[in-house]
């Protein structure tokens, strides 16, 4: 099984890490290889042309990209919340700054069009400071970004943990806008929206597939193992994979982001809705568009998930 995935050096896709490094998709019964791409855009986009049988990222991106023609469905959501951060530089803005302090500023993002490019289009937008007046720069990875950050090349940045916590530590940024916790996110959206989720073309999920099925299993078992993890588990997981090693860093970020993961792989209540309101916010042109909601995401994989697990 090919899985496609994008943010790489981030935690945003900290679950299906974890069943790769813990072993849980071996114990599931199926055999996965991750393919990083460099966002979840390019994840989806893997998983439309056929060259990754499923893929993780964004829930909005997955809703945007069925507008947009394509059809693909959401079978397991394991972010609750988008856990996007805009944090502004302290060496280049006041101590106290506000989302005014950005005018006329450089700003951060991924990559455009990305997630955390419609995070900071939509925190604008309710400040009511035009997109056009903040200078939107691409800088790729997170590590890139602090890197900028640290050097004075931008003033602001949208991105993700582990590197928004690891840059709130060493005093190089104050937040301005948070959707790590559920409150916070809630607010920002109006509502639920969902994170990060495993999504698989249409017809392939709607057929109940039994490879789906266990990539599932696996990774409800890494939430699982995630609320109940201690420090002594984080460092005997740092001897196992690369991006753990930071124990201090990922077991902090991963504190302040635990409320951004689902429980059991559903859909907050209200998510999809959630989603395509704030989407025909960003993008007015969609308000036409005839988009079944019901079809974005299927609940059947998470529910025998938790019966075989017994949650």
């Amino acid at each position: 099984m090919d899985l496609a995935v994008g943010a790489a050096d981030t935690l945003y896709d900290l679950p299906i890490k974890l069943a790769a490094a813990l072993g849980f998709f071996a114990a599931a019964g199926v055999e996965v290889h991750l393919w990083e791409y460099p966002g979840g855009m390019a994840a989806l986009e893997a998983v439309r042309e056929g060259h990754a049988d499923v893929g993780a990222g964004p829930f909005d991106a997955l809703v945007l990209a069925n507008a947009r023609g394509a059809s693909l469905q959401s079978f397991f959501v394991y972010g609750r919340t988008p856990q996007l951060v805009l944090a502004a530089s302290s060496r280049t803005l006041p101590p106290q700054p506000t989302i005014q302090h950005l005018v006329g500023k450089l700003v951060g993002v991924t990559s455009l069009g990305s997630a955390s490019h419609r995070f900071l289009r939509l925190v604008l937008l309710d400040a009511g400071v035009p997109e056009s007046a903040v200078r939107v720069v691409p800088v790729g990875a997170e590590a890139r970004a602090a890197e900028a950050l640290r050097a004075g090349s931008i003033d602001g940045f949208c991105g993700l943990d582990p590197w928004m916590t690891r840059l709130e530590r060493s005093g190089d940024v104050r937040v301005l806008a948070d959707s790590r916790s559920v409150r916070s996110s809630d607010a920002l959206f109006q509502g639920a929206m969902p994170g990060g989720c495993l999504f698989a073309p249409y017809a392939r999920s709607k057929a109940g597939d039994p490879g789906i099925e266990r990539v599932a299993q696996a990774v409800f078992q890494a939430l699982k193992w995630l609320r109940t993890a201690e420090l002594s588990d984080w460092n005997a997981l740092a001897s196992k994979a690369a991006w753990a090693r930071d124990v201090g860093t990922t077991s902090a970020a991963v504190a302040v982001s635990l409320q951004g993961y689902t429980a059991d792989g559903g859909l907050p209540e209200g998510g999809a809705r959630t989603a395509w309101r704030t989407l025909v916010r960003l993008y007015p042109e969609l308000s036409g568009v005839p988009l079944s909601l019901s079809r974005l995401h299927t609940e059947h994989y998470a529910l025998l998930a938790r019966a075989r697990l017994r949650l």
